[in-house]
């Protein structure tokens, strides 16, 4: 089930385009950082963990129909590393943040065949965003994720949150940072820089 998150701070944000660690695959990811005194996260959270238990059920249908033994509750005792925990400051101190972690694959396998996939990433008013534009770390954005649970016997049972949606609804980049508001001044609407058509990337073309 997709569950949507409420606004946050991205944090280290690649959703234009995917990233690679060492040799691992590419991939899109983002972090997003909530406060735990909304309690539109405590909800947000609550979702996941819901999900988290449901997806028990899932995994043993897909075992049952590759012919595997489905999941006893000894092994299900153990659980491996959630990706939402909360974010700890230097000294390893809570920072009052719930931290999600979330990411996916930029291809897959698909009978037999390897595909291409991304995130769709919207603008605040729900249009294509102009894939030319950088988004940075602090920038506020929602998160659209499908929970996907998986069991390995040697970290346990858990669950990884695919990102499969990204609304950005204020953009921090290195063309913003010495605008006015970046310093606080403000700026009258009418001098607003408005995002042209040909900026807009085709709905299609996602």
């Amino acid at each position: 089930m997709r569950v949507t998150s409420p606004k946050g701070e991205a944090v280290w944000p690649s959703i234009i385009t995917p990233t690679q660690f060492r040799d691992g695959p590419l991939q899109y990811e983002c972090k997003l950082r909530l406060s735990l005194d909304e309690a539109s996260t405590i909800n947000f959270i609550d979702d996941l963990e819901a999900e988290l238990e449901n997806g028990v059920e899932q995994l043993n249908e897909w075992r049952s129909r590759r012919g595997e033994k489905t999941l006893t509750s000894k092994q299900l005792t153990k659980r491996a590393p959630l990706p939402w925990a909360e974010e700890l400051d230097d000294d390893a101190k809570p920072t009052g943040n719930m931290l999600i972690k979330t990411k996916l694959k930029a291809e897959r396998k698909l009978k037999g065949n390897v595909v291409s996939q991304r995130p769709m990433v919207f603008d605040g008013e729900g249009n294509p965003f102009p894939v030319d534009t950088p988004v940075w770390s602090g920038s506020v954005v929602s998160l659209a994720v499908d929970p996907f649970p998986y069991y390995v016997p040697s970290i346990g049972y858990g669950v990884t949150l695919q990102l499969r949606g990204v609304q950005v609804h204020k953009v921090v980049n290195g063309e913003n940072q010495d605008s006015p508001e970046a310093f606080g001044f403000v700026v009258a609407e009418s001098e607003i820089r408005e995002v042209s058509e040909n900026e807009v990337l085709a709905a299609e073309e996602f």
